[in-house]
């Protein structure tokens, strides 16, 4: 780049040294020969002054005196004018004009009014221009065209004058006011400092590099960029701003400030209406882990949550609690899900079960939140739970749900609501010895606490050969009648629970018809006589009562042999 310096001569590095002597200048060449152009036509007079008096008929004109000499006395000051006298006769012809003498000292002038004015003779010879009347000047007339311009001369030849001396470097403390800079050359434009160092690059291309001379972009920044405003994309609606780092997998947005930092990060629509959306892995596209990670905040890799997608795992830790439609949780609760008060949905998506809160008014007429469920086929209700009612009759409807069991110490009975109805599973045959009952749900059932059964009943489950293998599963029935058809070479007793005792009664019948004789009992089965009894081939009912400790035997009593 060259600056020039209007007070130096040469090109030096610094400002430009004083301008040598000019060069002796060239003739002028001739001037051209256009043509003036025509005068335009001369605006009228204007009016004269006050208006004048008639003119009297011109006398004669009589010859002129010699002027006398001018007196050197000063000029007294003018008297007021006089009114005209009267003209004299008509105006004879004019004679020749003859030489003018010296002017003579003007006379005073005369008092008497000015007669009518007299026919005019023929125009003499023009005589001496007079002086110039007081009158105001009239409009100037419209100016005529101007004429074309003459062909302009050659130049003539350059002064050689010699260039002054290089003035000394220096710097410029004052502004330049420049209109354009230009490299002079294809290498691109470059400010520097004293010692080289780059501060602005401009590429031919118009790429700008700051801290360096290599720009691949638009703007190309090598070092920290500090900014007071705002940073916006001004092409179409759909552009965006972009923030890449090319160097490392690893990018970051940082908010530092001395005290408590917030970041926003705000989509706007400007119509007030539009969605207003925050969307992330939209261009992503891998077939490795996809999810949102957070950490615990104290500078370390601990990871406190985590929100996956595409088959991540979305979990809470580092006990917080969890609210869905509340953020108020009871007193000392630590990773405790609260649900406020929802709205039941009134559709079932395919291959999907719903949950949500609601408020259920119970026995007692007060109103609680509780949850309740809606399966994939429509049905609707509380969680299973057990209640507790005190009156006779059956739970309301809005108590009523698929599961829930019920313990009725007014009736004495105890319900289960299956199937769009209430069953009962034991009446008449049970008492509380107290006046709370503490359900306790387990892996195979509910426990009761304070309960005695009495006048217990037991329904039998009919068990029939289909082969000579038979199982006598305790979790399906508690007392079992099977009639050996045929020769059973597999017994087995199943469905104990760890840890309980569990008592299973067996009604085994041959009739003499389809006796076999042949009975092979569960090799976990012990006997009170040490072997297994022998079932009598000519027919008749046999009663045995196998019971489990919850180990693997089962202990085998026989209580009957051939019941008529």
């Amino acid at each position: 780049m060259i600056i020039v310096n209007p007070g130096g001569g040469g090109s030096g590095s610094g400002a430009t040294g004083p301008t040598g002597p000019t060069g002796v200048t060239g003739p002028t060449g001739p001037t051209g020969a256009g043509a003036t152009g025509a005068t335009g036509p001369t605006g009228p007079t204007g009016p004269s002054g006050g208006p004048v008096g008639p003119t009297g008929v011109t006398g004669p004109t009589g010859a002129t005196g010699p002027t006398g000499p001018t007196g050197a006395g000063a000029t007294g000051a003018t008297g007021p004018t006089g009114p005209t006298g009267p003209s004299g006769g008509p105006v004879g012809p004019t004679g020749a004009t003859g030489p003018t003498g010296a002017t003579g000292s003007t006379g005073p002038t005369g008092v008497g009014s000015t007669g009518a004015t007299g026919v005019t003779g023929p125009t003499g010879p023009t005589g001496a221009t007079g002086p110039t009347g007081a009158g105001s000047t009239g409009p100037t007339g419209i100016t005529g065209p101007t004429g074309p311009t003459g062909a302009t001369g050659p130049t003539g030849p350059t002064g050689t004058g010699a260039t002054g001396p290089t003035g000394p470097t220096g710097s410029v403390s004052d502004p330049l006011e420049l209109s354009e800079v230009r490299a002079d050359d294809s290498g691109g434009l470059s400010l520097t400092n004293s010692a080289g160092t780059f501060g602005i690059f401009i590429a031919d291309d118009g790429d700008v590099g700051v801290g360096h001379s290599g720009p691949a972009y638009e703007l190309d920044v090598s070092g920290d960029i500090a900014l007071s405003g705002s940073l916006y994309s001004l092409s179409s609606a759909d552009d965006y701003v972009e923030i890449e780092n090319n160097s490392s997998s690893l990018g970051r947005l940082k908010k530092v400030g001395p005290g408590e930092v917030t970041l926003d990060i705000n989509p706007e629509p400007q119509d007030g209406t539009s969605r207003a959306s925050l969307r992330t892995f939209r261009n992503t596209n891998t077939t490795g882990y996809k999810r949102w990670l957070f950490y615990k905040g104290d500078n370390s890799s601990t990871k406190h949550a985590q929100i996956g997608v595409d088959g991540q795992d979305t979990f809470f830790m580092g006990g917080g609690n969890f609210g869905v439609g509340t953020d108020d949780f009871g007193t000392n609760a630590v990773s405790v899900i609260g649900v406020g008060l929802g709205t039941a949905p009134t559709t079932s998506p395919s291959s999907a079960a719903q949950l949500w809160v609601g408020d259920v008014t119970f026995e007692d007429a007060n109103s609680r939140a509780v949850f309740s469920q809606r399966d994939e086929a429509g049905n609707t209700g509380r969680i299973a739970n057990v209640i507790r009612k005190t009156d006779s009759g059956n739970p309301s409807s809005a108590l009523s749900y698929e599961g829930l069991f019920c313990v009725n110490s007014a009736d004495s009975t105890f319900k289960a609501f299956a199937n769009d109805s209430w069953h009962n599973l034991i009446s008449d045959g049970w008492e509380m010895t107290g006046t709370v009952v503490n359900p306790v749900s387990t892996a195979t059932g509910i426990d009761f606490e304070g309960i005695e059964l009495y006048n217990y009943k037991d329904k039998i489950k009919t068990v029939t050969l289909a082969s000579s293998a038979v199982v006598f599963d305790a979790s399906c029935a508690n007392v079992f009648f099977c009639e050996a058809t045929q020769a059973i070479t597999s017994m087995t007793f199943s469905g104990a629970t760890s840890g309980k005792v569990t008592t299973v009664g067996l009604y085994l019948q041959q009739s003499a018809s389809s006796a076999t004789g042949t009975i092979t009992w569960d090799t976990n089965a012990k006997f009170s006589e040490g072997t297994a009894p022998t079932v009598d081939s000519a027919g008749g009912v046999y009663r045995y009562v196998a019971e489990n400790r919850g180990y693997s035997d089962w202990y085998v009593d026989e209580v009957g042999i051939e019941y008529a």
